[in-house]
């Protein structure tokens, strides 16, 4: 059994929870076409996140779902974030219900999972692009200073300062801060996204981050004007609209997302633990152990799914891989920021 149909029978009866369908699940484990994998994943997302009325944040992710095939056009070894997504989102429902639940005695609210598992790579159609622009420039301005006349020294301006500025005056790095601090993480976000645009090297993480953050905000803004702690239920529909759930399932969500790419020098020494950050160490553990069927330049088709195989040993998440060494000590060395031996690589 590959490590596909294994969580597809692992996680069978807590699908619905998530408002995923078998069914529709299974369907898409067993496409072989990229294209058509693509497409499906995108519908299954849209499905997922209507239960919460957030389909309108769709047509966004759909856009840059839409660039990303484009990528794949030029560079057919380009990652290509909705199938991995979605296969990120199953291995969370997996280690949520079977190890972080029977460990803390409570899992993560699925909201929160729906947004930083389904959405957390949505920034990285810009970070691929940025590189391929600072690459350019690079080159420019190699071949410039070999003239011995002028260099070029050519930059983009990149400034993403604009997707913090939120409705009400609030501002999204101080409330991405505020988590950080909750969680015990010497994280500066104000600093990281300075670095990021002074850099011009994109993290597709606080892209994602900020956009999600951005969007949701100006949502919540036009169902509930005042900001109310209150039930807000609009045009009758079952959404409730309350501040209550913007501030602790959007808001721990989005910080999770906005860390979840970062090196481990930006932690500072600080480390994910789960019994203060649970959220953000599911995402960040999902995300590194998802690395089948993605191609990469030098696996254009990417590791088969019978590469892999995943189960939780008393404390710990043992993880296989059938890959080369050095991929596999890369694996290892990004999970370095996570409290505790408690995921195991072979």
């Amino acid at each position: 059994m590959d490590i596909n149909s294994f969580l597809l029978t692992e996680c069978s009866e807590y699908l619905y929870h998530y408002d995923c369908q078998y069914r529709d699940v299974s369907e898409f484990i067993e496409m072989d076409a990229l294209d058509d994998r693509q497409k499906m994943a995108v519908a299954l997302i849209r499905n997922i996140m209507a239960a919460h009325g957030k389909e309108q944040l769709l047509d966004e992710i759909t856009g840059l779902i839409e660039i990303e095939r484009g990528i794949r056009e030029l560079e057919p070894w380009a990652r290509e974030h909705g199938t991995h997504s979605l296969l990120t989102f199953l291995i969370g429902i997996y280690l949520n219900e079977r190890y972080i639940k029977p460990k803390l005695g409570n899992k993560v609210d699925k909201l929160q999972w729906k947004l930083a598992g389904l959405f957390h790579d949505v920034g990285y159609p810009i970070e691929y692009a940025s590189n391929i622009i600072f690459t350019y420039f690079e080159r420019v301005d190699m071949i410039a200073r070999k003239t011995g006349v002028n260099r070029c020294a050519m930059r983009l301006p990149m400034d993403f300062r604009r997707l913090t500025r939120l409705t009400n005056g609030w501002n999204s790095l101080n409330i991405i801060q505020t988590y950080l601090y909750k969680w015990d993480l010497k994280i500066m976000a104000k600093n990281e996204l300075d670095k990021m645009c002074r850099s011009d090297r994109i993290n597709h993480g606080i892209v994602s981050s900020l956009t999600i953050l951005y969007l949701i905000d100006q949502m919540y803004q036009k169902n509930n004007k005042r900001r109310a702690y209150e039930d807000k239920y609009v045009n009758y529909s079952s959404i409730n609209w309350s501040q209550e759930y913007f501030d602790t399932d959007i808001c721990s969500a989005c910080a999770a997302i906005y860390i979840h790419s970062l090196p481990s020098s930006s932690y500072n020494g600080s480390k994910i633990d789960i019994t203060k950050a649970p959220l953000a160490f599911l995402l960040k553990v999902s995300d590194v152990l998802q690395e089948w069927e993605r191609p990469s330049k030098l696996n254009i088709s990417g590791y088969p799914a019978n590469n892999f195989d995943i189960s939780i040993v008393g404390d710990e998440i043992h993880f296989f891989a059938n890959v080369e060494t050095k991929r596999k000590l890369q694996i290892v060395d990004e999970l370095i920021v996570i409290d505790g031996e408690l995921v195991v690589v072979s």
